[in-house]
């Protein structure tokens, strides 16, 4: 992408947001073995049945947020309450992208 033709402060940003995004998109991606029913059982009080592989799944690859657009059983604050944050994919980007202005904060004040 050329962003030579952006405002350099606009750019910048870009450039830092496009950075994360390749961090998420590169991310050491772990494969956790197939659940079992009863790993999925330990999370029956959050969701039906069919999406408690959802659960599982996250607490043993030890995920630090689930991001999900199921916003009927699984984007739920009871879900985040008692599990680990749970996120929609908007929701997600937007705290990356807010990160991002937590950094340039911290260029500002000299802490790069």
């Amino acid at each position: 992408m050329k962003l030579d033709r952006l405002d350099p402060k606009l750019a910048e940003k870009l450039e830092r947001l496009l950075g994360r995004c390749r961090l998420f998109f590169e991310a050491d991606m772990e494969l956790v073995e197939e659940t079992s029913e009863a790993d999925e059982l330990m999370w029956e009080y959050l969701a039906p049945r069919k999406d408690l592989h959802v659960f599982a799944g996250a607490y043993k690859g030890r995920a630090d947020v689930l991001v999900s657009l199921d916003k009927r059983h699984i984007l739920m604050e009871r879900v985040g309450d008692g599990f680990l944050p749970v996120r929609s994919p908007g929701e997600f980007l937007r705290e990356i992208a807010e990160g991002i202005g937590d950094e340039e904060e911290d260029c500002d004040r000299g802490a790069c």
